[in-house]
């Protein structure tokens, strides 16, 4: 089948809803790209960014609401966000602890990545794998909009 951009722009716009997110639960996923950072346009926070490519979805998935998705292909893809503050506070380096801590536990204990700082592991993290859980988050402006989010991440199984 070929992609027509005249057959979606004459799609009416009252035939068009949102489609469905990604059902909540957990899945196997691999950073399936180099870690990216980010920061915001007031800059009091830098970020670092792992791409996610969701795979096998365990137990606790709906397969009906995964075939009303459809389906996990290459755009099942989220990102484990990990934002650090920029101002000189107590709570700004209490805030980066945490940070730091969760971020050792998803590259060294949840994905298995070997190496003696984190930026070895954030470098070596690449087609490495562990579990994310996945939920729904509500837009902060607009409660009706749900977006995914990865909520924790977990090692495989031995």
């Amino acid at each position: 089948m070929n992609f027509d951009f005249r057959t979606v722009l004459g799609t009416k716009v009252e035939d068009i809803k949102r489609p469905p997110l990604i059902p909540v639960g957990t899945y196997r996923a691999r950073v399936n790209k180099p870690v990216s950072f980010d920061e915001t346009q007031s800059g009091s926070y830098k970020m670092m960014d792992f791409s996610m490519q969701l795979g096998e979805p365990q137990l606790d998935v709906s397969a009906e609401d995964l075939e009303n998705y459809g389906g996990l292909g290459p755009t099942a893809v989220l990102r484990n966000r990990f934002m650090f503050n920029t101002e000189d506070s107590t709570e700004a380096k209490a805030s980066n602890d945490r940070a730091v801590f969760r971020m050792k536990q998803f590259l060294s204990d949840h994905l298995k990545v070997s190496g003696e700082d984190l930026n070895e592991l954030a470098a070596n993290a690449l087609n490495h794998e562990c579990l994310v859980v996945v939920k729904w988050r509500a837009d902060k402006n607009d409660p009706e909009i749900q977006y995914n989010e990865i909520a924790k991440t977990l090692a495989l199984p031995e």
